[in-house]
């Protein structure tokens, strides 16, 4: 039934998504290459750990946010921010 959500499809569209923006990411990156400037994906710049980063991905947000407090010591709040971000 077409508006209906579910947890699959809405896996799926997330999964969509992150492809969406990983291929925006690396055209981003391919254009400051190209102009000769640097180029700092959000994860980069806050210093985000690929780890991190992975789980975020993953649809594990919770368990993003304790790893990164785990890693950095980050606030429960600032942990938030930023896997929300991600």
């Amino acid at each position: 039934m077409p508006g209906e959500y579910t947890t699959a499809n809405m896996a799926e569209h997330f999964e969509a998504l992150n492809r969406r923006m990983d291929h925006i990411e690396n055209a981003l990156q391919s254009i400051a290459s190209a102009a000769h400037t640097s180029y700092a994906t959000f994860a980069a710049s806050q210093e985000v750990p690929d780890e991190v980063v992975e789980l975020a991905r993953a649809g594990k947000q919770l368990d993003a946010i304790k790893r990164l407090r785990q890693i950095t010591g980050a606030s429960i709040e600032q942990a938030r921010s930023i896997v929300a971000a991600l």
